[in-house]
């Protein structure tokens, strides 16, 4: 029993460098966590763009249609397959015989069918036309996509500016609170202006608090075109932007806008098959290229 109560203590003083060392463990995990966090690089506008883009489902899914369509054109210009064809012709039911018969005869062919008027071509510039109305919608949406991500960006930069401008700024209220309680403690500031100082500070922790809350509306906003990138700081610094072009330069390249085009590519589609459809009355024809094998002779 000796033996065994005094075995306790050393026991517990085993127990406790493990303690120890876990504890340790996760001070320096967390500590690794947000060092990490610290060293996260600014998100720029221009990454916020780059991953806008990349993230965007409906990008791909236009340029998959794109090139689906560009497939079928091709498949649209091209002739029908040639049909193979064998057979036999007054082959005698009731004989059975392939030479009872002197006209009984073994035919083999092959047959290659041509599409009334220009319907190839039509149905080709058909698809073309719907293809390049894809790859147009998917610069439109490109273009909405910086739209909104590099409006999101910015709200997200103001607030984060004007949360470290006001923050910076309370310093200064707090130490005017400070030194009129201290005046009006000697008698040289009255009350009123004790309370005015407390007024004017309130009203700017009501101002940080709201700008808290913009603040993070605004990541929210940003967060769903670049992911857990808006977890990241937001560069202190505006992209370097040019002179705007002239309003004349910008009207005259309105036409040239996606979406503009995209429904210019539609009409052409839509013209392309209603000349298709007219196409389709004419009549097709084929050729027919075969050969007989009759009682051993060609």
């Amino acid at each position: 029993m000796f033996l065994t109560r005094g075995g306790g203590p050393h026991s517990n003083k085993s127990k406790r460098p493990l303690g120890y060392i876990v504890a340790a463990y996760f001070v320096v995990l967390l500590s690794l966590q947000q060092a990490t966090a610290q060293v996260a690089p600014p998100l720029t506008l221009a990454e916020a763009e780059d991953l806008a883009l990349r993230q965007e489902p409906g990008l791909s899914e236009f340029q998959a249609r794109a090139d689906a369509l560009e497939e079928q054109a091709v498949a649209a210009g091209q002739l029908p397959d040639p049909v193979l064809r064998v057979g036999l012709a007054n082959f005698p039911i009731e004989s059975g015989g392939f030479s009872t018969e002197a006209m009984t005869q073994g035919q083999l062919g092959i047959r290659q069918a041509f599409p009334p008027g220009k319907t190839r071509s039509l149905s080709t510039q058909q698809f073309q036309s719907l293809a390049t109305e894809m790859d147009r919608n998917a610069d439109a949406r490109a273009r909405d996509v910086l739209t909104s991500v590099r409006s999101a960006w910015l709200d997200a930069y103001y607030w984060e500016r004007a949360h470290a401008i006001v923050s910076d700024s309370r310093s200064y209220f707090d130490d005017l609170v400070t030194v009129t309680r201290s005046l009006y403690s000697v008698g040289k500031k009255d009350q009123q202006d004790v309370l005015r100082a407390e007024l004017e500070l309130s009203r700017l922790d009501d101002r940080l608090i709201d700008i808290e809350r913009q603040r993070r509306t605004a990541r929210a906003a940003l967060s769903q075109w670049v992911g857990a990138a808006s977890t990241r700081p937001i560069a202190n610094k505006l992209p370097a932007w040019g002179h705007l072009p002239e309003q004349q330069t910008l009207i005259d390249e309105l036409a040239l806008h996606p979406a503009l085009l995209a429904a210019d590519a539609k009409i052409d589609a839509r013209d392309a098959g209603v000349r298709l459809a007219e196409e389709r009355y004419k009549p097709g024809w084929a050729v027919d290229l075969g050969y007989g094998y009759r009682d051993g002779s060609l």
